[in-house]
């Protein structure tokens, strides 16, 4: 039928599901009710009309609900790092994982598909340092999501020890660099890494990026007071390297749990045995991406529980 062919070539008469802001679970709803509506007996055309404008929307609504939960989301990424905040359908970014060479980039790979399926729109987003395995995916993300707004390595609001933020009703806070320290040679980049403490009521999280032992030592030495780094989960610096996680680093914060992520390299044996020594001296658990997949932490604000979404894969 050539009046169908014509029809089909046009763009508005596509949807892509993965681009509207719901659930999967609630395209799916959606798409259902709309089945169910054209199979309803109805005597009126105007009964039906109701129904196919209502009952989609009654669904979508119904399974699109948030619970006001935070959920925060260390993606396996290989031997990179991207996590995504997420809260009531909202998204915020830090760090955007690894693009090689030859062009293949986990944002394409993992970080997209994710927050596709989750129905979810990043916001904000914040890049601890210049390093490829933090930054690969930043050019990606800008392309797919134009509106979304950037901080910390190379936007015009880099990190700055001090700045605070609110997004989505959590607080932020920049706790490095100081600012003598930020475009400084004699500090390497990993040292100069933006380290983000995020809290949601009263729960908080660590989020340290590639800072190793000398700017952990300088870091602890400027804070007025150690309930400003202490915090509830804590992401293990520059992927378990034996050069960073230092002992009055894991003391100060004090965390319930640590987050590696980490995955298999040639040239890098991560988590390293001295790193893993000083956790088990915390008799805290720690849990890294290579062994359990994507790590899930979701949390009221009070208390918090761990989910591992691809631990029996």
């Amino acid at each position: 039928n050539p009046f169908i062919g014509f029809l089909a070539k046009q763009p508005v008469t596509w949807l892509q599901l993965d681009a509207w802001p719901v659930s999967r679970e609630a395209r799916f709803g959606g798409l259902f009710a709309l089945i169910l509506v054209l199979l309803v007996p109805l005597k009126n055309t105007w009964q039906r009309t109701v129904l196919l404008l209502c009952l989609p929307l009654s669904v979508l609504v119904l399974l699109n609900q948030r619970d006001g939960k935070l959920r925060l989301h260390v993606l396996d990424v290989g031997q990179s790092q991207a996590i995504v905040l997420e809260r009531n359908g909202r998204a915020m970014l830090v760090d955007t994982g690894i693009e090689f060479n030859s062009g293949f980039s986990v944002a394409a790979s993992v970080i997209e598909p994710f927050l596709n399926y989750h129905g979810l729109v990043p916001e904000l987003a914040f890049i601890s340092h210049g390093d490829s395995d933090h930054n690969g995916g930043r050019a990606f993300l800008s392309r797919r999501y134009p509106n979304l707004q950037w901080q910390g390595e190379g936007s015009n609001k880099p990190c700055l020890a001090g700045d605070t933020g609110y997004w989505n009703d959590l607080q932020w806070r920049v706790l490095w660099p100081a600012r003598e320290y930020q475009d400084s040679p004699a500090l390497s980049k990993n040292n100069r890494s933006c380290v983000l403490r995020v809290q949601f009521r009263g729960f908080t999280v660590l989020l340290p990026g590639d800072i190793e032992m000398p700017a952990e030592k300088m870091l602890l030495e400027r804070l007025r007071s150690p309930a400003e780094i202490e915090s509830d989960v804590m992401v293990v610096p520059h992927h378990g390297s034996k050069t960073s996680t230092s002992w009055p680093l894991l003391q100060a914060v004090d965390a319930d749990i640590y987050l590696i992520s980490y995955g298999r390299h040639r040239g890098y044996r991560f988590p390293h045995r001295y790193t893993l020594e000083r956790l088990a001296r915390k008799n805290r658990p720690w849990l890294g991406t290579m062994k359990s997949g994507q790590l899930t932490i979701v949390s009221d604000g009070s208390t918090w529980s761990l989910e591992l979404p691809f631990e029996n894969r």
